[in-house]
């Protein structure tokens, strides 16, 4: 298949073409050959991670340092909605529960009268027989006949469950009566209502929710905490960036050496491929200039220099030399870059 040969083809030929000489002219191109080249890839690759952790951490404290600009900015009404949400002491459901208990407390007056109602049937009065002597009465009977007949006794337990449950059915009804009608308390409905108004208040300034409200004083809470940790914060970021910055520094360091051990070597080979291209008495070399600090290009700027004639200095190929010149000094390069390629077929 095509894609398969195309695949090959990349493994087997390394084509040239006409324009490509005239990546010489980009500036990064020295860097890119330089640190391509076998002694230096291994330093590159370290300096890479090196710079990329040292990045990190740059960026983690640009992002500390906004934030806590945007929370100083915002203090003040940090600090206000704070104060407003704590106030309250809000809690988790506390909506539902005070609305259910508001429900019991409007509907006092008749669940008294009807729980009322249900106690006098069960404990009678003065105008009536209460349940409760009724069954009484019945498991007297019931004894009785159980004395005359065994084949009933399971009629007389049956009727003393049922008397111990409406004994403790009148007990029961009798305490609810008691609670209900102290319970009905016109203040407690009043606080009631207060509370549900401040939470509701609260609910449409924020347009959230109880539970939002609570997770809206959390991160305020802990926006605040950030506040007063910044400093703090600050300083261990800051040590982070101090060891990721000594790091990349002597990665740096060992990268410089690699490339200028590799220079050398380079720069050599090349002035011996330009004097078989025309460059009598020309001249190669790779220029460093240190940077102050690091950056993706580790701590030089890596540039080439030609000198296309004798006598004359050292200049960047992209002020000295014409697109004649540079083509030819491609192929040097090319030819020189070679040898260190698996590549076997160079085409130009």
């Amino acid at each position: 298949p095509l894609t398969l040969l195309r695949s090959l083809g990349d493994l087997l030929v390394d084509i040239h073409g006409q324009h490509d000489h005239q990546s010489l002219l980009n500036p990064a191109i020295a860097r890119v050959l330089i640190d391509g080249l076998p002694g230096v890839v291994p330093g590159a690759q370290a300096y890479a991670r090196a710079y990329a952790t040292y990045g990190e951490n740059m960026r983690a404290l640009e992002e500390h340092d906004r934030r806590a600009a945007q929370l100083r900015e915002r203090r003040e009404v940090m600090e206000f909605q704070h104060q407003e949400l704590s106030s309250l002491k809000l809690r988790e459901g506390e909506e539902t529960d005070l609305e259910q208990e508001l429900s019991l407390l409007s509907s006092s007056t008749d669940r008294a009268a009807l729980a009322s109602d249900v106690l006098r049937l069960l404990a009678g009065s003065e105008t009536s027989r209460s349940v409760t002597a009724d069954v009484s009465t019945i498991r007297k009977m019931l004894g009785s006949l159980a004395r005359l007949d065994a084949a009933v006794e399971p009629w007389l337990r049956d009727i003393e469950g049922a008397q111990a449950v409406l004994n403790e059915l009148t007990t029961d009804v009798d305490s609810y009566v008691s609670n209900v009608e102290g319970h009905a308390d016109p203040a407690r409905v009043e606080h009631i209502n207060n509370r549900l108004a401040k939470i509701q208040r609260l609910k449409k300034k924020h347009g959230t929710t109880l539970k939002g409200l609570l997770e809206k004083q959390a991160q305020l809470e802990s926006d605040l905490d950030s506040l007063e940790n910044v400093e703090a914060d600050r300083a261990a970021l800051e040590q982070r960036v101090a060891q990721a910055r000594d790091a990349c520094l002597k990665a740096a360091g060992k990268l410089g050496k690699a490339r200028r051990a590799a220079a050398e070597t380079f720069d050599r080979s090349v002035e011996t491929q330009m004097g078989k291209l025309g460059f009598s008495g020309g001249g190669w070399q790779t220029r460093f200039d240190e940077l102050p600090e690091p950056d993706e290009r580790g701590l030089q700027d890596v540039q080439f220099m030609v000198r296309a004639n004798p006598g004359e200095p050292f200049l960047r190929l992209s002020r000295t030399a014409s697109g004649g010149e540079i083509s030819r000094l491609m192929l040097a390069i090319k030819s020189v870059l070679a040898r260190q390629d698996n590549v076997p077929v160079l085409i130009f």
